[in-house]
């Protein structure tokens, strides 16, 4: 763990992982390099977590998933929607979620986005406005306020009105695993981590789950395990039919430099995933990348256990058990679609309607 520079502390956070119930289909191209034959588009649920922290009574989000209604959507985002995104169909907003499982939406003290993109910042004008919205560096600047205030914004002005939206600053000396980090709780217990790379402000996480072991919340550092696995600690497993591998040591998949890239700066990102690597090769540390199937099927939800929480994830074996099941969702061997490879959304919804367009109106007859 010195080799990550993470100071020490017997403070502690508890997390809760849940299904955003936002899932997504996207054009593979715009998200990694190379795309392999029979693997035209990724499969991407998304995920966000519950932080608590019982001693300072404090409670926090780390992202926030999609919204149902599209509609609150900028036209220029929704744009972009269409250009990636084959299919999206989400089911929950996570506010609903919260309340389905019991936890008040007053109780929650904030929303820390890892950054501002549609599927993260979810419906933040439903909660309360005595829950803060924590975003990154140059967030102010770039996005607010928000529309109509002004026309050509990305997000609306109804999620910041009447609510503290607070920007975090990592002019710091303070370094954990080569990123800038805050120490949020201001005891060791939960870490923001400055990575740069897929959007403006992104910020990682990590959360310290007993006093000598670690959840890494990624967000959208990238998009696939196979952005950072196989590595040099953990090899593709000898059983693996995936006789299209060649390097049992380094990652399969590199950032996507085409046009229509969803990184902000690949070379910053590249660099923003280097720097995991070495979180992800401790047996201290659970890597969870906010759009990893593996995590949605394999972790215990808030979702459907409001008291079931990650924190023994070791002892669970959860990062075994997660490790290789990316390799499932590739194609077969000899270049043909895999099962696990078929599009898991049949289309364009909006609040589980089918629709044939985000970037238009959604018809009267449907409303």
């Amino acid at each position: 763990m010195s080799t990550l520079d993470i100071p020490p502390s017997t403070s502690t956070v508890r997390i809760r992982a849940i299904d955003c119930r936002s899932d997504q289909v996207v054009d593979a191209s715009a998200f990694i390099d190379p795309v392999l034959p029979g693997q035209a588009t990724l499969n991407l649920p998304t995920m966000a977590f519950l932080v608590d922290h019982p001693a300072k009574r404090k409670r926090v989000l780390f992202d926030c998933g999609g919204r149902r209604d599209h509609q609150m959507y900028a036209l220029g985002v929704r744009q972009k929607m269409d250009e990636i995104l084959i299919g999206m169909k989400t089911e929950r907003d996570i506010d609903e979620i919260l309340l389905e499982a019991g936890i008040p939406l007053e109780t929650v003290d904030s929303m820390i986005w890892s950054h501002w993109h549609f599927d993260h910042h979810g419906a933040p004008e439903k909660f309360p406005p005595s829950v803060e919205i924590v975003v990154g560096p140059r967030f102010k600047e770039l996005f607010m306020p928000g529309f109509p205030v002004r026309p050509d914004a990305i997000l609306a002005d109804a999620y910041f009105e009447g609510r503290e939206v607070r920007e975090v600053s990592f002019d710091t000396s303070l370094v954990v695993g080569g990123f800038p980090a805050v120490d949020y709780f201001g005891d060791g217990s939960f870490y923001l981590l400055d990575s740069p790379g897929h959007a403006v402000g992104h910020m990682c996480a990590l959360a310290r789950t007993t006093p000598t072991t670690f959840v890494f919340l990624g967000g959208d550092i990238c998009h696939s395990p196979g952005l950072y696995r196989p590595n040099t600690a953990y090899h593709v497993p000898a059983h693996c039919a995936c006789s299209h591998i060649e390097v049992p040591d380094a990652p399969l998949f590199h950032l996507s430099s085409t046009a229509n890239t969803v990184s902000l700066d690949v070379k910053a990102g590249q660099e923003s995933i280097a720097k995991m690597l070495q979180f992800e090769a401790s047996a201290d540390v659970l890597v969870c990348i906010a759009h990893d199937l593996a995590l949605v099927k394999m972790l215990p939800l808030l979702n459907d256990d409001p008291s079931r929480d990650i924190n023994d994830w070791q002892v669970q074996g959860y990062k075994d058990k997660a490790r290789w099941f990316w390799l499932s969702e590739l194609p077969l061997s000899d270049g043909s679609p895999g099962p696990a490879t078929l599009p898991f959304v049949d289309g364009k919804y909006w609040r589980g309607i089918k629709i044939n367009s985000w970037a238009e109106p959604v018809p009267e007859s449907k409303l």
